[in-house]
Formats: structure tokens, sequence, C-alpha cells
């Protein structure tokens, strides 16, 4: 479900920009939807579900990508006008089965459908509407099926990861260009600046909500929450207004935290066992410390990020990220972005 319209002004121009003061145009101007090409997908019907062959499943298949909705700093990356990660699970009618759209040739001996059945009753029950699982209830359902047969857990990490982006997805509506840590920190900084100006009633409203989008993306929840409680301050909601800032508030306070801490608990799983890679290993280690940093672990995570940061087995991107976010934690940078009240 996209926000509405009011919050989504960017992806349709720059018009309602006109009159905002000169920086804050250009960041949150740089923060909408850029007019490349949106993700395309291709609807593959009618094929034979693997764990009932009588029964059956639509497929996607993504013939085009884009990242110029930007990255977050655990990773996540963004498309203009939709995410594969939206398209790819498939689930079967019926039992629900789900796997990834890679994995519709799968073969499941006995034990194995035993396993999975026993796996799906439970995943099945917490469903809020089994009859139109939401995206990221699918990707749950495929996350329990993939644990049924063993899979390892640094991929069971990685899935709840990409899980928790479905519901960031959500939470924050049309895609925002934030080009990861430092230049979301400067955002929001410059942005609460610009809010102690002299601002319309109608300005204050879009800046501050899309303040509140920028700082979820970034991973700071209590900016997140205090622009959401300033817009609230603002004045009656309207109708799409409130459902917006339910919208929000749910996805980002209840189910994204929740996939995140089953992201984390894998991701240690898989360190103890010791059979990592020195990249994965890195890329784990790293992980970890940025999804306690999300959490609010704050001493665990820049403990983690500071030595992700001297990883030379971490790729340099990420060990760069590490540096920015140590330093902000270390109160190195600690910014003006608290929202001005």
């Amino acid at each position: 479900m996209q926000h509405a319209g009011w919050m989504n002004r960017p992806a349709r121009g720059m018009a309602w920009m006109r009159g905002l003061p000169g920086a804050l145009a250009l960041l949150l101007g740089l923060a909408a939807a850029s007019p490349a090409a949106a993700v395309r997908v291709v609807p593959v019907d009618n094929l034979p579900c693997p764990f009932d062959p009588s029964a059956r499943v639509r497929g996607f298949r993504m013939v085009l990508d884009n990242r110029v909705g930007g990255w977050d700093a655990d990773t996540a990356t963004f498309a203009k006008e939709g995410q594969w990660r939206s398209f790819r699970v498939a689930t079967c009618e019926g039992s629900l089965f789900s796997v990834y759209q890679e994995d519709l040739s799968i073969q499941l001996d006995a034990r194995q459908r035993r396993a999975v059945e026993q796996a799906l009753a439970l995943a099945k029950a917490k469903l809020v509407d089994p009859a139109k699982p939401t995206v990221t209830e699918r990707h749950q359902l495929a996350l329990a099926v993939y644990a049924a047969l063993g899979r390892p857990p640094l991929q069971l990490a990685d899935g709840y990861l990409e899980a928790s982006w479905t519901a960031r997805d959500r939470a924050v509506g049309e895609t925002m260009l934030l080009e990861g840590p430092a230049f979301t920190r400067r955002l929001l900084d410059m942005g609460a600046l610009e809010l102690q100006k002299p601002l319309s009633p109608a300005q204050q409203r879009t800046v501050r909500f899309n303040l509140a989008r920028v700082a979820h993306r970034g991973g700071y929840a209590a900016e997140r929450d205090a622009h959401l409680a300033a817009f609230e301050a603002l004045g009656p909601l309207s109708e799409e207004e409130a459902l917006a800032v339910q919208i929000l508030r749910e996805a980002a306070g209840r189910l994204e935290p929740s996939l995140q801490r089953e992201a984390l608990r894998y991701y240690e799983i898989a360190l103890k066992r010791g059979d990592l890679g020195p990249a994965d290993a890195a890329r784990a280690r790293y992980l970890s410390a940025e999804l306690r940093r999300r959490l609010g672990e704050r001493g665990p995570a820049l403990q983690g990020l500071r030595a992700a940061a001297v990883d030379p087995a971490l790729e340099p991107r990420l060990r760069e990220m590490a540096a920015v976010l140590a330093a902000e934690l270390s109160g190195v940078s600690v910014g003006a972005g608290q929202a001005a009240q």
C-alpha cells in the first residue's frame, strides 16, 4: 500500500516545494523519487507448486532493476516505484507453501514434506488473513519453510533482514533518494535547522512527515518519533494523514524490529558456528552491529561498528558506513537532527 498523495508529491514533480527555504527545498528534493525507470517484472502464471503439484503458483521474473532510491546502512537498497523483494517470494494456493522465485524447482522428500507441513501450520496460525498474506508475511512463510529444510543460519539471517526491509517499504511509502548514513544524517540535521525558520503550516506538515520517514530509513527511532509527534501537534489530521501515521508507527515500531531481532539471532548463530569465510563473517559482524544500533542497543552497537570500521575483511563501502555510524554514536557527530519541538 502506498501512502496518501499528500506525502508523495515529490514523485509527481517539485511544485510543492516552491516557497520553501533553499536548503530545505534542495534536501527534500534530493529525498524525492528519481525520474528513472521503475522496477519491471514479468508474471509467469500457472506454474506447478513444488509442495502440491495439483496447486498452482504465480511466479515473477525481474527484467529491469534500479537503485535510484539509494541505500541504508543495513544494506537495504531501494528502487523507484516498487521493490523486487515485493515479488521475490512465490506462494502456492491453498497450502501457502512459499519459496523464493529461484527455488520454484525445489523437490522435497517425504521427511522434508513432513517438516515443512509442521512449520507451515505454525506460520499460518500467525497470519492476520490467511486468504491474503501480505508481502512481509509471505517472506515469513518462506523463511519458515527454509528453516524446516535446514538452510544455513546465514541464509536465514539474510532472509529475515530482507523481510524487515519489506516492513520498511510499507512504513516509509514511496522511495526517497538517501545514499547511506552520512547523507541521511546531513539531511536530518539541515532539516532540523530549517524547521527553526518561519514556515507555513502546510510546509511544516510536509517537512515534518518527510523527515520522520527519512529518520526511519536512517534507523533514528527517537528522531522519527519526535517528528511524528510534532506533526500530530500541528492540528487535526485528515483521514489520509492519520492512516499514514498509523502505518508508519505499526510497521516501524513493531513489525520491522521483530524481524530485525530474528535476523540478529541468526547472524549470531552463524558466527558462533565458526564456519563462515572471512568476507561472510565480516559482513555478519557488521550487520549484527548495525541491527543493534537500529534496535537501540547503543553499547554493543558502538563496539561492533568500531571493530567493523577497521576490519580488512569487510568491503570498503561497509567499512566506511561503520566508521560514520561509530563516530556518531561516540558523540563525534551528534548533529542537530533532534526534531525541534
